[in-house]
């Protein structure tokens, strides 16, 4: 959770089955951390991390609370996608 040394971060990663580096980073709406420029948090920090190498997806609050079955199976087809 929280991984990053800078402003950027990702909320949540899914290491590796090798257990060497991260597979997916998930990000989360959010909107407590230190940015409240919601322009660097929705659009700049997931194309900052694709540049960088990351594979990203993003995760919303109500998407989860109204079926996190379907957010659970993103992941999982994201995750499949990249073997």
């Amino acid at each position: 959770r929280n991984l990053g040394s800078s402003e950027i971060k990702i909320d949540v990663a899914v290491r590796n089955t090798s257990g060497n580096g991260f597979s997916l980073g998930i990000l989360l709406d959010n909107y407590c951390g230190e940015s409240s420029d919601i322009y660097t948090t929705e659009i700049l920090m997931p194309d900052i991390l694709k540049e960088n190498g990351w594979n990203v997806i993003r995760i919303f609050t109500n998407e989860w609370y109204e079926n996190y079955n379907k957010q659970l199976e993103k992941i999982s087809d994201k995750l499949s996608q990249l073997k």
